[in-house]
């Protein structure tokens, strides 16, 4: 990594940024060596530019542009916008890199980003990417000295049986995101089960040269792994569009089915002073007229 740092000059930075509209920021995994960096670059030629540097001087570069197309630079002549591109450097902490690129196609580029995936074998003090097992059965050691007192302590029960080492029920040794001890590790090693972590680049947002500057809510949508989730921020969506509806009383496709619910509460409330009609408490919607839900529906 510090190859590649030391390699990347001031012009250079700029230069990126005079050559391409669009910027990803994205976190590097510690783990990851100069020549996986070189694999992602290979795969993102002609399409993108990795560019990962020091911090402090990529910093400097951004705002010496900023500043340049700020005073010297026509509003109508400007490529980039030097506010836009200070906010860059809110995101330069810790080991971040750029990704440069002209491509129109933003998600899809983002998506292959994030698909790069590099494994390693899990060490002491990481966390187990999911629940680890002892199964019962024989296992693929020896006895040796060592094992029994392991065993003993992680709460396996075992058996020795004729130079061969049998569990003699499933036993857990990890939980997922459990924090990976000594003793565990020592075990997992020897009975070759340590687990396997996954590793790459993590998209932190993206710069892109348009009215829609930051799309931290496109963000937001790419990280949602479920339909339920999806579910959820489409609805706070609609529920924030209907609330400004109702408080400006201007009627919008979400806003009318509230509209009109209030509306016959309103006439229920009325029926129950004046006794023609049953307490509120006793009214649900689907007391309504089959016509009346056809026409909430249909917003």
């Amino acid at each position: 990594m510090n190859d590649d740092e030391n390699s990347v000059k001031f012009e250079d930075v700029i230069q990126h940024f005079h050559d391409h509209s669009n910027v990803i920021i994205v976190e590097i995994d510690t783990r990851m060596k100069s020549d996986q960096l070189q694999i992602i670059r290979m795969k993102l030629r002609g399409r993108a530019i990795l560019l990962k540097g020091k911090n402090t001087l990529i910093k400097s570069a951004i705002r010496n542009l900023a500043q340049d197309i700020q005073f010297n630079v026509k509003p109508s002549e400007r490529k980039h916008n030097p506010e836009s591109l200070l906010k860059i450097c809110e995101y330069l902490n810790g080991n971040v890199g750029l990704i440069f690129t002209n491509s129109s196609e933003i998600e899809e580029l983002i998506e292959q980003i994030q698909s790069f995936k590099f494994e390693t074998r899990a060490k002491i003090g990481e966390r187990s990417p999911r629940n680890i097992y002892i199964r019962s059965g024989f296992t693929a050691t020896i006895p040796v000295p060592i094992l029994a007192p392991m065993f003993q302590q992680l709460g396996v029960v075992f058996r020795t049986i004729v130079g061969q080492v049998e569990s003699c029920r499933d036993c857990l040794i990890l939980s997922e995101g459990e924090k990976i001890g000594k003793m565990q590790a020592d075990l997992l090693e020897m009975l070759d089960m340590m687990p396997v972590i996954e590793y790459g680049l993590k998209v932190l947002n993206y710069y892109e040269n348009s009215p829609v500057v930051w799309n931290r809510s496109y963000m937001k949508l790419m990280n949602l792994t479920t339909t339920p989730e999806l579910n959820k921020l489409v609805q706070e969506a609609m529920d924030n569009v209907a609330s400004i509806g109702l408080e400006l009383d201007i009627p919008n496709s979400a806003s009318i089915p509230h509209s009109i619910l209030n509306g016959l509460m309103n006439i229920c409330s009325i029926n129950v002073d004046l006794g023609t009609g049953e307490s509120i408490s006793q009214f649900t919607i689907y007391e309504l007229p089959s016509e009346i839900l056809i026409l909430i529906g249909s917003f």
